[in-house]
């Protein structure tokens, strides 16, 4: 059966996190009884993804904040993860290595091993409560508003506890369902999972059991479209050679199916009914598997089992990840396959990951926070000087002729702690409890405009952009440092074979360039319009002298790959290509096409067609690529016998391996020619091998294949030993084109002072030029090279590029820097570190060329933790997930790498291009309404509440309230939200377009100017002045109580009056604010303040819940003085915001000031009337 595209899937994996879970390693391990691989792959299987092949490393290390190891993630093997992380979560570091019965008794025997029964949740019906309002209790102002609750009970300090509660009890309820609901859904899912079947063996025949009951060792059968149950390793297949595919979208995202396989020694049957009568004899077989670990893309197992074709020998056959099917897999297009289970429940590696993502807290938030204890330190500085006042107040004699008073006050310190514990339930409106509800709900509306933004939407993939987290949207309009891989996120991932060099000669056309003198005659082969149209290479092919090379050149880029061949149903000669790297399927295709046609592959034969001749390989050995590697080389039999190893890897890897390095000269300039036209290369070279040299090395390999302890490790070693003495046979050039639209937007991204930084895995030649071609270098630009065959010391150059940038930056001339990997290793060490990063800082332009995914997230590392801007990390592949991680907020990219950095990221776009609108429009929007929103948060909550302190002092201290305590926890919810609200959502101050064209609007963000310390100090004088103008204007007007109609206007009228003025003030102020005004926000200001006016009038009714305002309404309403009080004092305390809003524009106008003028005149220009109107 062959892989089809249906992309059903079946959600049964519980995933707590957003991890990045990329596709498991691919590649055979020897069998230790034949020496062959089992190394087939089929569509999807990514055995070299997320990698640049030999030039790009592919080990990922996703580093887990939550966790206290480094776990490293790699499509590759765990030698990457050293590589990556410095830890290995191999077999060594766990010496419990579990040695497994295959059980196909009445029950499976190892009780001792997790059981497969799972569970998600946070809490239970027990837990929820206690453990949800521990959690909720972590913040500053829900512990605050809790301790002012309990005071405010006390009835000898506060009257009722309904005005305190309250807020409370709402901001608890409102976290605490949305808790409830996320957890109830786990559960739900959990019971799912674990009530459902799947058929294992036991006493001989097939029997149904619950998920929850399979356990370690049972041998389990798993039909076509059903998921695993658990990890399971496949012992045999419906399908030729045991293959079998699985489609892990449970897991990564992904819907392309990947390829596993059974071991030859135990695939012996595609029959079910025989398959089942094998498995039942082995009663007797041990499986021995590593111990549960993270790596997910790795596995280290044997199994010692009978051999099938001969009962008196024993095998112990060498497992892999090739057979490993994690849980929450679905197979695909296979009918069956049987499989024993290594690790069941909690054990299994996908639950093992399933653990938070590393939680990103925005530098708002953390001033948010300051700013907190700043307004709770005025609270208590205003509670103590109530306390001090009254002990003062109380030890007066002067109270004496107070008689009414009588008999309170025999201890002026009790009365004095008393009067400090009653103002802080009086101030307690200080701290805006709301403001984290308020904030929730703004973010949420902004990632929905992210998610909208048809601007960001890429058509051809059907991709728009996706929010993962909306907590970072103000980070976005505050970046000064991007950091972005090149590969897939600057380029598009897709390959095109366009020259090459062999035989000493070069073919094939520099990119936007032709040759028409040998371009001219189509390839034979040819089927649409190839890049590669040098007629030479295929003309030469009979050629006495150089014939042999060009066809053993064609041959090697034939063979020596992972590349799978699908036929196509409808078409059967057609052949359709499946690599898991772009540059493999690229120099196949360019195989192919010059008449060495890849035809087949099974886990022994690899065949070809050479202009309609069929030749047919045996697979001996596959050396896999690796990051530390570099290369990948298949040892193959020739059909006369012969043996020959093909090895294809990056030029500065394969040249120290090769046997005669005299005549390098000329292909060393052309692979430099190729580098500088910004072509990816590869050196392919050969080695032939006598019978007894593979022979006895083989031995070796196999020794290496099963071992339990350093795998890994000790097959690079074994490889390292018969990959030597090479022969030269070519080099290959890929061309990578450029996104649409990467120029333009680096070049904006530029204007905005935003400082971007390539990091590849390309050699420096290669990343110069795509430097060039992305506007990321300029010719006028002094550019700083820092190779590896430098042979000055780093000191030196760091000094001499630090007195150039130095001396040319009054002179307008920028600067740029290029670092090869192992002198970039040198600059993050801690002695070269400060210099390098001075240098680099200094520079407009940093590119650094052959680094590993450990050294990229160190870069981003070194800026994040050294230099107080923030920073951005983008990338496409699972190489890119540490940096992202890294930084303060990180971007993934949907390419032809997989799901992993997506997956692993913040905010997910289609299209490097995208980035412009993210940062300059919807960064640059998002931080400014949020900073406007928080500083205004504050500001309403102190010109309410600051009237009630300087009530206190005329009071004598008392600390009597002025306003109703049940209305007054009313404001930040009903007479003060909708206004801000709105105006943090939809406030746009310039059209999105002009934010995109003109990038240094973005420079206010990356230097904190709407969210800083000076902004609300400001704000908070603001609103000391505007408190102390409504107080004092309320006292005077309260001098004459007494009105013509004879009514008094007591305590409760004056603090429905001070209330008034107060909603009235603060919802114009957001009016003074607005740039712009429109129906929604004429709604939510006139809907807040009659909002007030008929709370006021209702509860004036209801004594039972508001006995303060009792008939008050009728009383003030009936005076002229209130309203005329409404009119003039909010007029009055709002002149000074008028007057400065007018100057700074007039006087002081700033950059999007001046825009908007020109906006306005544009728009008179082009229809005047509407403008005139």
């Amino acid at each position: 059966m062959r892989p089809g595209s249906d992309n059903t899937s079946i959600p049964l994996v519980p995933i707590r996190s957003e991890n990045s879970l990329p596709p498991l390693h691919s590649a055979a391990r020897a069998s230790a009884t034949t020496g062959q691989t089992s190394g087939y792959q089929r569509p999807g299987l990514e055995s070299l993804a997320d990698i640049d092949f030999a030039t790009r490393p592919a080990s990922i290390p996703d580093i887990k904040k939550s966790r206290s190891s480094e776990i490293s993630y790699s499509s590759q093997a765990m030698q990457n993860s050293v590589a990556a992380t410095g830890q290995s979560t191999n077999a060594a570091e766990h010496s419990d290595v579990r040695h497994i019965p295959i059980s196909v008794g009445a029950e499976a025997p190892h009780s001792h091993f997790c059981g497969n029964e799972i569970s998600t949740g946070k809490y239970n019906l027990f837990t929820f409560l206690p453990l949800n309002l521990f959690e909720q209790f972590r913040r500053f102002a829900n512990l605050y508003y809790l301790f002012v609750s309990i005071l405010s009970s006390i009835r000898e300090l506060w009257p009722s506890p309904v005005g305190n509660v309250l807020p409370l009890v709402f901001v608890l309820t409102v976290s605490a369902v949305k808790e409830a609901i996320e957890d109830y859904r786990r559960h739900v899912s959990d019971r799912r999972i674990n009530l459902s079947t799947t058929e294992i063996c036991r006493n001989g025949t097939w029997q149904t059991v619950q998920w929850k009951d399979v356990k370690v060792g049972d041998i389990i059968r798993v039909d076509n479209r059903q998921p695993l149950p658990a990890d399971v390793l496949v012992l045999t297949s419906s399908e030729e050679f045991g293959r079998c595919y699985i489609e892990t979208s449970n897991l990564d995202g992904e819907t392309n199916l990947k390829g596993r396989q059974a071991l030859p020694e135990t695939a012996i049957t595609t029959q079910l009914e025989q398959a089942t009568q094998w498995v039942k004899a082995q009663a007797n077989c041990t499986l021995s598997a590593e111990a549960p670990n993270l790596d997910l893309y790795h596995f280290e197992g044997t199994l010692n089992m009978q051999d099938p074709r001969d009962k008196s020998k024993q095998l112990n056959l060498s497992l892999g990840s090739t057979q490993m099917l994690l849980r929450g897999s679905v197979l695909r297009n296979t009918a069956w396959i049987m499989g024993v289970v290594a690790y069941t429940g909690n054990d299994t590696k996908v639950m093992l990951n399933s653990s938070d993502a590393p939680l990103k807290f925005s530098n708002m938030d953390r001033l948010m926070n300051k700013q907190l204890y700043a307004i709770f330190g005025l609270l208590v500085a205003a509670c103590f000087m109530s306390g001090i006042g009254d002990a003062v107040w109380t030890s007066n004699e002067q109270h004496q002729e107070f008689w009414y008073l009588d008999g309170i006050f025999s201890d002026p310190g009790f009365t004095g702690v008393k009067t400090f514990a009653t103002s802080l339930i009086a101030f307690s409106f200080f701290i805006p409890i709301s403001l984290y509800v308020s904030i929730e709900i703004v973010k949420t509306c902004q990632m929905f405009f992210i998610n909208w933004d048809i601007n960001m939407y890429h058509e051809e993939t059907d991709t728009p952009a996706n929010v993962k987290t909306s907590n970072l949207n103000e980070e976005l309009g505050q970046i000064k440092y991007v950091f972005s891989d090149k590969t897939g996120t600057l380029t598009c991932n897709k390959m095109e074979f366009v020259r090459c060099s062999v035989a000493g000669q070069m073919f094939g056309s520099a990119p936007g360039t032709s040759d028409p003198e040998h371009e001219s005659t189509r390839l034979p082969f040819a089927e649409g319009d190839e890049s590669f149209k040098d007629s030479r290479l295929w003309t030469l092919q009979d050629d006495r002298q150089v014939g042999g090379q060009i066809c053993e050149f064609l041959r090697l880029m034939a063979l020596c790959h992972t590349v799978v061949p699908e036929r196509e149903e409808s078409s059967p000669e057609n052949i359709i290509y499946n690599a898991a790297s772009p540059d493999e399927g690229a120099l196949v295709q360019a195989a192919k096409l010059l008449g060495f046609r890849f035809e087949d592959q099974n886990p022994k034969v690899k065949e070809i067609n050479v202009k309609g001749v069929s030749e047919r390989y045996s697979i001996l050995n596959v050396l896999e690529f690796n990051s530390t590697r570099k290369r990948m080389s298949t040892i193959l039999r020739r059909p006369d016998g012969s043996i020959v190893l093909y090895c294809k890897g990056a030029d500065n890897i394969m040249f120290e391996r090769l046997a005669d390095k005299k005549s390098l000269a000329t292909l060393k300039s052309h692979v430099t020619e190729f580098s500088q036209e910004g072509l990816r290369t590869l050196v392919l070279a050969k080695k032939e091998l006598e019978e007894q040299e593979w022979a006895t090395w083989n031995k070796s390999f196999e020794e290496a294949s099963t071992s339990m302890v350093d795998r890994e490790e000790k097959l690079d070693r074994a490889a390292e030993l018969i990959e030597t003495d090479l022969q030269l046979v070519g080099a290959t050039a890929i061309e990578d084109k450029l996104q649409d639209g990467v120029p333009e937007a680096i070049k904006q991204l530029k204007k905005a002072t935003v400082k971007v930084w390539m990091l590849t895995g390309d050699k420096l030649e290669t990343a110069i030029n795509i430097g060039h071609s992305c506007m990321l270098l300029n010719n006028d630009m002094r550019v700083f090279e820092i190779g590896e065959d430098n042979a000055s010391s780093l000191s030196e150059l760091l000094s001499e590029a630090m007195q150039v940038t130095s001396a040319v930056s009054s002179t307008g001339v920028s600067c740029g820097i290029v670092v090869e990997g192992r002198r970039l290793g040198e600059c993050l060490t801690p002695e070269h570190r400060a210099q390098f990063l001075q240098v680099a800082d200094a520079c407009d332009a940093v590119i650094c060329c052959r680094v590993s995914p450990k050294q990229k997230a160190q870069v981003v590392g070194l800026v994040k933790e050294n230099v107080s801007s923030l920073t951005l990390a983008i990338g496409d592949g699972a190489n890119d997930v540490a940096m992202i991680q890294e930084a303060h907020v990180g971007i993934g990219i949907s390419g032809l790498e997989g799901m992993q950095a997506v997956l692993a990221s913040d905010y997910a776009i289609a299209q490097f291009r995208f980035l412009e609108p993210l940062l300059l429009q919807h960064g640059r929007y998002a931080y400014r309404r949020m900073a406007r929103m928080i500083n205004y948060s504050f500001h309403k909550n102190m010109v309410f509440v600051l009237p009630q302190v300087f009530y206190v002092i005329v009071a004598a201290f008392s600390g009597q309230p002025l306003y109703d305590t049940q209305s007054g926890s009313l404001f930040n919810v009903l007479f003060a939200f909708l206004p801000i609200a709105i105006l943090a959502i939809f406030e746009t101050d310039l059209p999105a377009k002009k934010c995109v064209e003109e990038p240094k609007l973005y420079l206010p963000g990356q230097v904190y100017q709407s969210f800083n310390i000076k902004r609300f100090v400001w704000w908070t004088v603001s609103a000391i002045f505007q408190s102390i103008v409504i107080f004092a204007l309320l006292v005077e007007m309260f001098r004459m109580p007494v009105q013509s109609n004879g009514d008094v206007i007591g305590l409760a009228s004056m603090g429905v009056f001070g209330y008034s003025v107060a909603v009235i003030t603060i919802n114009f102020k957001v009016a003074i604010m607005a740039h712009s005004w429109n129906w929604i926000m004429h709604l939510a200001v006139w809907i807040s303040i009659a909002g007030w006016f008929l709370f006021s009038y209702v509860a004036q009714s209801l004594y039972y819940f508001f006995p303060f305002l009792e008939g008050t309404f009728d009383i003030v309403s009936a005076s002229s003085n209130y309203w005329l009080f409404l009119l003039l004092v909010p007029f009055t305390v709002l002149i000074p915001d008028w007057v400065c809003k007018f100057a700074k524009r007039w006087y002081s106008p700033e950059l999007f000031h001046l825009i908007q003028e020109e906006s306005k005149l544009e728009k008179k220009k082009n229809n005047p009337f509407a403008s005139r109107a």
